[in-house]
C-alpha cells in the first residue's frame, strides 16, 4: 500500500524507481526491470544501483558482454563502491569456460572485498582462495 502511495505522489523519484526496478527483477519481469532502471539518472549511488539491476537483467538474458559494459560504467562512476566489482566477478564467471578471464574475475572479487564488500565463501572456493582453516 505504501509503495502505491509513493508511486502516486512521486512517480519519477529515483529511489522509488530503483526499488521498482528491483521488484520487477525479482518478479522476473526483465524487460520492465530494465525499462524502469533506465529511467534513473546515471549519477551517484542510485545510478550505480540502477546499473547493477540493468546488468543483472542482461546476465539473466545471457548477455554477459552487455552486462560487463554496464558494470564498467558503474565502476568508472563509483570506483570506491564494492558492489560493481563483486557483480563483475559474477558476470565474468558466466563467460564460456575457455575464456581466460577467470583470474581477472578473481581480481574484481578481491577489489570488492578490499573496498568493504561482503566475502563469499563459495566464490573464494571457485577462485581457490580458501585456506584450510576457512573451509571448516
Amino acid at each position: 500500500k505504501r509503495l502505491l502511495e509513493a508511486c502516486e505522489r512521486r512517480p519519477n523519484e529515483p529511489t522509488f524507481l530503483v526499488y521498482m526496478a528491483r521488484i520487477r527483477l525479482i518478479q522476473d519481469r526483465l524487460d520492465d526491470a530494465l525499462e524502469v532502471a533506465q529511467l534513473v539518472p546515471s549519477t551517484g549511488d542510485l545510478g550505480m544501483r540502477a546499473r547493477l539491476i540493468a546488468a543483472a537483467v542482461c546476465l539473466r538474458k545471457n548477455r554477459a558482454e552487455e552486462a560487463m559494459k554496464i558494470l564498467e560504467q558503474a565502476i568508472n562512476d563509483m570506483p570506491n563502491a564494492p558492489e560493481p566489482y563483486f557483480n563483475m566477478a559474477i558476470v565474468m564467471l558466466r563467460l564460456p569456460k575457455f575464456d581466460p578471464d577467470r583470474n581477472i574475475a578473481a581480481e574484481y572479487y578481491k577489489k570488492s572485498v578490499e573496498l568493504g564488500g561482503a566475502r563469499s565463501l563459495s566464490l573464494e572456493r571457485r577462485f581457490n582462495m580458501v585456506e584450510a582453516k576457512d573451509q571448516q
